[in-house]
C-alpha cells in the first residue's frame, strides 16, 4: 500500500457530479478486505474538503447477500458499501494509515427506495454513494474518530443512506486495549467451551443456504451466536473478536425469526429496511453471545419494528432497532 495519495495528492474536482470508473475496484486494503470479490467501492473523488463521490457495484453471485428468497438485491449489502467507503475516505484521503484498527460505535441506516435494489437478472447494480465527513478528532496529529454520512444511488434514485462513528486507534494502542478488555472479562485466551450449535432451517430466515445460518433457537425469541471463523465472508480474514458483519447478520436473523413466531410477519422473508445499531463492548470470539428480541409494534402497510439487545458474559453489548419490510415482489421460488 506504500505510494498512497495524500489529502492534497488525491484528485479533486468542482462537480458534483463527477465522472467514476467501474472498469476494477479500489485496492482491498484500503476497505479492509481480503479477497477481491469482497470489494464492492470501485473509484472515489474529493468533490468538497469534506465532500467525496464514490462509485459501487452490488453483487449478483455472492456466497451471503445473493443467499436470499426475496426476489430483489439485499438492501443490508449497502452497510458494507458505506463500511468500505468511510475507510477508504480514512485512509486515502484523511492520511490515516493502512494497518490502522478501525472499529464502529455507531451505525444507522435506512432504505429510501426499495425498488431501486430490483434484481433485472441481466447485470450487476452500480451506483454512486455521496459520502460526508461531519466531525473529526485527532490526538497528536492521529485521527482518532471519525463520523461519517452517505447517500447509495441506484439507477439514479436514491436507494439508502448510512451514517456512523468510526474509532481509530495505532495497532499497538488496540492490542493494549484489547488485552485490558479480555483481562477484565476474565478471559485468559484458552478457549471456553461453547454449546453445540444447532442453526436453524434457512428457509426461516429467508435464506437458503444452512452455511450462511448464524443462528440457534436459545429459548423464547432468545437466540445465541454460531461462529464460523472459517466462513468466506463474516470472516474474509482473521479477526480477534466476531465481526460487525456478523452481529449485523445475527440481528437480521433474529428479527426476522422473532417476528414471524410472534405473528408480526405472514412469512419468515423480509427486508431490513432500517437499523440503528450501537456497540458498547468487543464481542469475544470464546464466549457465547446471546440474542434477545421484542417486537415493538406493526404499521398499516405491515412494516415491522424490532428492539433486540446483544449480550456476552452476563452483559449487555449491543443494541439494534431494526425495520423489517415485507418483500414487495413474490420471493424466489
Amino acid at each position: 500500500m506504500d505510494g498512497l495519495p495524500t489529502m492534497s495528492e488525491a484528485p479533486t474536482v468542482e462537480s458534483d457530479t463527477p465522472e467514476l470508473s467501474y472498469e476494477q475496484t479500489v485496492p482491498r486494503g484500503l476497505v479492509h478486505v481480503r479477497a477481491l470479490s469482497e470489494v464492492f467501492i470501485t473509484d472515489s473523488v474529493r468533490t468538497g474538503p469534506d465532500q467525496f463521490v464514490l462509485g459501487a457495484q452490488l453483487p449478483r453471485a455472492h456466497s451471503m447477500w445473493s443467499d436470499r428468497l426475496l426476489a430483489d438485491h439485499d438492501p443490508l449489502v449497502s452497510v458494507e458499501v458505506g463500511r468500505q467507503a468511510a475507510f477508504l475516505i480514512a485512509h486515502r484521503y484523511c492520511e490515516v494509515p493502512v494497518g490502522t484498527k478501525m472499529f464502529l460505535e455507531r451505525l444507522d441506516f435506512r432504505v429510501h427506495d426499495l425498488s431501486a435494489f430490483a434484481d433485472n437478472r441481466l447485470s450487476p447494480p452500480e451506483g454512486v454513494v455521496r459520502a460526508e465527513l461531519l466531525d473529526r478528532q485527532e490526538r497528536e496529529g492521529f485521527l482518532t474518530v471519525m463520523e461519517f454520512r452517505g447517500e447509495l444511488e441506484l439507477g439514479g434514485r436514491l436507494a439508502m443512506e448510512v451514517s456512523g462513528r468510526i474509532q481509530m486507534l495505532r495497532r499497538a494502542e488496540y492490542e493494549i486495549l484489547r488485552a485490558q478488555g479480555r483481562a477484565r472479562k476474565r478471559l485468559d485466551g484458552t478457549g471456553n467451551p461453547l454449546p453445540e450449535p444447532r442453526p436453524a432451517a434457512p428457509s426461516e430466515v429467508g435464506r437458503a443456504d444452512t452455511r450462511n445460518m448464524v443462528i440457534h433457537p436459545a429459548g423464547p425469541r432468545r437466540f445465541a451466536l454460531i461462529v464460523d471463523e472459517t466462513h468466506p465472508a463474516y470472516f474474509d480474514h482473521p479477526h480477534d473478536h466476531v465481526t460487525g458483519s456478523l452481529l449485523l447478520e445475527m440481528y437480521r436473523q433474529a428479527t426476522i425469526s422473532a417476528a414471524h413466531q410472534a405473528g408480526a410477519l405472514p412469512v419468515p422473508v423480509a427486508a431490513v429496511t432500517a437499523c440503528r445499531l450501537r456497540f458498547l463492548e468487543f464481542a469475544e470470539l470464546d464466549a457465547l453471545t446471546e440474542c434477545e428480541v421484542s417486537v415493538v409494534g406493526t404499521s398499516p402497510d405491515g412494516v415491522v419494528e424490532v428492539h433486540a439487545t446483544l449480550t456476552q458474559l452476563g452483559a449487555r453489548i449491543a443494541d439494534a432497532e431494526v425495520e423489517l419490510t415485507p418483500p414487495l415482489r413474490p420471493s424466489l421460488s
